[in-house]
């Protein structure tokens, strides 16, 4: 049974990886349509930043965040059409160049996510095998780090968290290092 575990770990892994490698290489440049040069964004918080101030200091519901890559802006993630709102974020940005990505979750939904939790868990914790759960905006995820010792699945910890699988970044804590997992389903 363990070792059926690990393998859908792996698998669910080599999935992720492909998924981000095929959404990094697929944004083009507004308007034109040709290829755009990650990391023109120099200090991607100065752009978050301008964008809150431009919303009145809160996001808009289709908003899912910023992907960064060392720091640097690799794309804005949104959770409707991105044509739909291309203007309204370039207007917010101050820019129109930026790569427009389709993703899952809202941060606002994910950060209602987080302080649920954290409220919650004020009194008693977070649940056992859980050392910490925080939004990881480039991923448009949840990420819970989990210790490896707990024995607990991605699935476990969806359920003791009140999470969709699509809204989870896995990360077990072993021996001072973390490894990546994926959601649940995944």
């Amino acid at each position: 049974m363990r070792k059926r575990m690990r393998m859908r770990q792996a698998f669910c892994l080599l999935l992720i990886g492909a998924a981000l490698l095929a959404g990094l290489s697929a944004c083009g440049a507004a308007g034109d349509g040709g290829p755009l040069v990650y990391g023109r964004v120099t200090d991607a918080d100065a752009l978050r930043q301008r964008m809150s101030g431009a919303w009145g200091g809160s996001w808009p519901d289709y908003y899912g965040g910023l992907a960064e890559e060392d720091g640097a802006l690799a794309a804005v993630y949104v959770t409707c059409d991105p044509e739909t709102v291309r203007d309204e974020i370039a207007r917010a940005a101050g820019r129109g160049d930026l790569c427009l990505r389709r993703a899952e979750n809202s941060l606002n939904e994910l950060q209602a996510l987080e302080e649920s939790w954290y409220r919650e868990s004020a009194a008693g914790g977070l649940p056992a095998g859980i050392v910490s759960v925080n939004v990881d905006e480039s991923a448009n995820r949840i990420a819970a780090e989990v210790l490896a010792s707990s024995g607990l699945t991605a699935e476990d910890v969806c359920a003791l968290l009140g999470c969709r699988p699509g809204q989870l970044l896995m990360i077990v804590k072993a021996s001072g290092y973390s490894e990546k997992k994926g959601g649940a389903g995944e």
